[in-house]
């Protein structure tokens, strides 16, 4: 028995080895092809693409080929859905501040088209990457601003953060005077404005210069060319809280999966008594 199990196992192993290998071949074969925007480009890379310059292309992988759609008049227990990512920093960003919509210095309103096209997608990217570019400064809440300050080493760039230390959700050893994340925003000259909240209402004002001037809560006013709240992305589980909003947590908006990888229903805490804790008991 323990033969006829191990051989099994080896088979299904030399199978699956089988199938990464030819999923590989076919994904790098279709990496070097021309095509739509696929729906697995990683959205990830893009802040970075939109300061880089010449590289932007490099976001967009076509997905088209990768997998051939079944036969349809054959019954299949698999369904292919073909989705189009346009939102690229999150939903905080505000005219007329806002990357994804016309250019700083126009007057036109309303959000531009996105078809997800790569042609598009391109288009986009290198409209952003010459608004920071004109840029003598940037103000960032947010990311981007190492990925400004490492391509344009010149250009002022200042980060205001509402915490006492960044990535507070990590480590506090990457915040730390001696922190991976603190030397490495010092080594790129990056301004870092700390506990500061900044109000919302004052993004519009405008100085002599044509900069943006913003104040935080405590008085505190900055100028900068270009702002950006680029505050992250906002789970996109607007679905699931139709079906069932006690699938996602509150606080973060966060779906609630369970280990077996399923969706599961968030429980409220049970309160624990006061004689229940002092004889270090759980009901």
């Amino acid at each position: 028995m323990k033969q006829t199990k191990g051989c099994n196992i080896s088979a299904i192993l030399r199978y699956l080895r089988k199938v990464y290998n030819k999923a590989l071949h076919i994904l790098r074969a279709t990496i070097q092809a021309e095509g739509d925007v696929g729906d697995t480009s990683y959205v990830y890379t893009f802040p970075r693409y939109s300061v880089l310059l010449g590289h932007e292309h490099k976001v967009f992988i076509p997905t088209r080929n990768i997998f051939q759609l079944p036969d349809p008049s054959a019954p299949s227990l698999l369904i292919v859905l073909h989705a189009q990512v346009c939102t690229l920093f999150g939903s905080q960003l505000l005219d007329p501040v806002n990357l994804r919509g016309p250019r700083l210095d126009s007057k036109e309103k309303g959000k531009r088209e996105c078809n997800g096209t790569k042609a598009e997608g391109i288009s986009w990217l290198q409209s952003s990457q010459k608004v920071i570019t004109a840029a003598g400064s940037v103000l960032v809440m947010g990311e981007l601003a190492s990925d400004i300050a490492d391509v344009r080493p010149m250009k002022k760039v200042t980060l205001l953060h509402s915490r006492q230390r960044l990535l507070p959700k990590y480590d506090k050893g990457m915040h730390v005077e001696n922190g991976l994340v603190v030397q490495s925003l010092i080594a790129l000259n990056v301004e870092m404005i700390l506990g500061e909240h900044l109000y919302m209402s004052s993004v519009d004002k405008v100085n002599d210069a044509g900069q943006r001037v913003v104040q935080t809560q405590s008085g505190k006013e900055m100028a900068a060319d270009v702002l950006l709240l680029c505050t992250g992305q906002i789970p996109n589980t607007a679905l699931l809280k139709e079906m069932d909003p006690s699938m996602l947590n509150p606080e973060n908006l966060l779906a609630h999966v369970l280990r077996t990888l399923q969706l599961g229903v968030i429980t409220p805490s049970v309160p624990v008594s006061p004689a229940l804790l002092m004889l270090n008991l759980q009901p």
